[in-house]
């Protein structure tokens, strides 16, 4: 899956909604390497759907309100 910038920022707002205040809280989330969050959100590694559903949860958010989908 590849997520433009849109939906890189759409994930951010997401997190912070929620209280996640940095890549290393919500990879401690979804039970992933910092590595991973950060190059995910920044553009250089495509997630796989279940990442990102994996961050939806984390987000308390559906799917489709994470990518920013209305």
């Amino acid at each position: 899956m590849t997520l433009d910038r849109n939906m890189i920022a759409s994930i951010r707002r997401a997190m912070q909604r929620v209280g996640l205040e940095s890549y290393s809280q919500l990879a401690d989330e979804i039970n992933m390497r910092k590595a991973t969050v950060t190059e995910i959100l920044n553009g250089k590694r495509d997630p796989r759907l279940s990442t990102v559903q994996k961050m939806a949860r984390a987000c308390k958010c559906s799917l489709s309100e994470l990518l920013g989908e209305k």
